[in-house]
């Protein structure tokens, strides 16, 4: 008996918490957020610091290009990127916490923490506008910046965890 190709939206699960895709792209989107700090990839600023010289030049001049770069974005646009976010934020939040959709509450996990990660980048972006840093000054504040992001993405993971076992253990337990 020949067999029938499975159709792929059956190979892609659109379940939200009981996919494996779902926790991908968290997971993704996560990496792809504590990668770089300021447009600094996380071990090139760990080498920076050890070693100085040409290395932290060379971060200066990386985090001197992502001020210039958010600076040129934000002034111009800023306020209508801003509102845009927020109506896309509280869209999500609406379809998938008031309206039901785990969809909507999974891509809101995944937004509202990239929305406030970037919020915080803009913000040292401004910061280092007014009173640029350099040496071991700006390595705490890129530091600092990268613990920021992880808090912001590790409280994210963690509600969506919970949400996950909301909607996956009463199936589990034959109550769904």
């Amino acid at each position: 008996m020949a067999s029938r190709p499975v159709p792929l939206i059956d190979i892609i699960d659109t379940g939200t918490f009981d996919s494996a895709w779902y926790w991908l792209l968290l997971l993704l989107a996560w990496w792809w957020s504590g990668h770089r700090t300021m447009g600094v990839p996380h071990e090139v600023m760990v080498i920076a610091a050890r070693r100085g010289g040409a290395m932290a030049a060379h971060v200066e001049a990386l985090v001197r290009a992502e001020v210039a770069r958010l600076s040129a974005i934000m002034r111009p646009a800023g306020v209508a990127l801003a509102a845009l976010g927020g109506f896309v934020a509280g869209l999500l939040a609406t379809a998938g916490f008031w309206g039901g959709s785990d969809f909507a509450q999974g891509l809101c996990l995944i937004v509202l923490p990239q929305l406030a990660v970037t919020a915080l980048h803009v913000r040292l972006a401004f910061r280092l506008e007014r009173a640029p840093l350099e040496g071991s000054a700006l390595h705490r504040a890129l530091s600092r910046q990268r613990i920021w992001d992880q808090l912001v993405w590790s409280a994210a993971a963690t509600v969506a965890a919970a949400l996950g076992l909301l909607h996956i253990l009463p199936r589990l337990f034959g109550l769904g």
